[in-house]
């Protein structure tokens, strides 16, 4: 299932909650050989920008020198897309919204006893300072009746719309999204 993927692991560990037994493979999987670790939190139906992982790199190394007499600080890139399939095909709103956890990460001295894990993503602000972002729409993030974010509460607050033609691109090149074979899966399930 994950050949293609050399930077997937999967590890057998015993049957704990969830962000529990996530913050313990981030603690088992540190390099001491580095001062800092970059930790995120991304769903599997949520979306990154293909240049994410570029991008927190090099603004993290620039907080490190920012925070340096800080255990940890993070960065929330908080421009992107909230969307939910429909039978009409996908739909999208673009919005700036802090603290949600697909395009948002953690920076955490290696010698730290905590992760990103340990934090609500929604309470992070609390806890560390926050560097946010708004210029680059940098996340795609799912809303349906699989997920548990799909409560009739938080879709209320949207308003979808049909993806243009623009964004179909968008979604392609940013995001290697490809809109027909999503439109077939969800037509086919």
């Amino acid at each position: 299932m994950t050949k293609w993927a050399d930077h997937i692991k999967i590890l057998p560990y015993p049957p704990l909650p969830h962000r529990q037994i996530a913050a313990q493979v981030i603690l088992d999987h540190l390099d001491a050989a580095h001062a800092h670790s970059i930790q995120c939190r991304l769903d599997d139906d949520d979306a990154v920008h293909r240049t994410f992982i570029e991008r927190l790199k090099t603004d993290a190394a620039d907080g490190v020198i920012d925070y340096a007499n800080k255990p940890r600080f993070a960065l929330d890139y908080a421009r992107g897309y909230a969307i939910r399939p429909s039978a009409e095909g996908l739909q999208a709103e673009e919005l700036v919204q802090n603290l949600w956890t697909p395009a948002l990460a953690a920076v955490f001295k290696t010698s730290a006893n905590n992760t990103v894990m340990n934090f609500g993503h929604h309470k992070l602000d609390q806890h560390m300072p926050v560097i946010s972002d708004w210029d680059t729409v940098m996340f795609l993030r799912s809303f349906h009746d699989e997920n548990d974010s799909a409560s009739a509460r938080e879709l209320d607050r949207f308003k979808f719309t049909p993806l243009t033609a623009q964004q179909q691109h968008h979604f392609k090149t940013d995001f290697n999204f490809d809109i027909d074979l999503i439109k077939q899966l969800w037509t086919d399930a």
